[in-house]
């Protein structure tokens, strides 16, 4: 298959178009957005915890003393 110069060019200026449209990543979070994206995040977290029961001697005492 024999190329142009022009169609040489062309296929090149469509691949680096192509090529920077799919390296840009997402929209950065806005704060109240990461807000709600990390509480969820601890909610997640604390129901699977609490799907575990732990025995209270496992547990450690509320008030250390040195």
């Amino acid at each position: 298959m024999k190329l142009s110069r022009r169609d040489l060019a062309i296929t090149a200026a469509v691949s680096l178009a192509t090529g920077a449209a799919a390296q840009t990543g997402p929209a950065p979070l806005t704060a109240e957005a990461q807000a709600v994206a990390a509480k969820d995040a601890n909610q997640r977290a604390s129901d699977i915890l609490a799907t575990f029961e732990i025995p209270i001697s496992t547990e450690p005492a509320f008030r250390f003393q040195a």
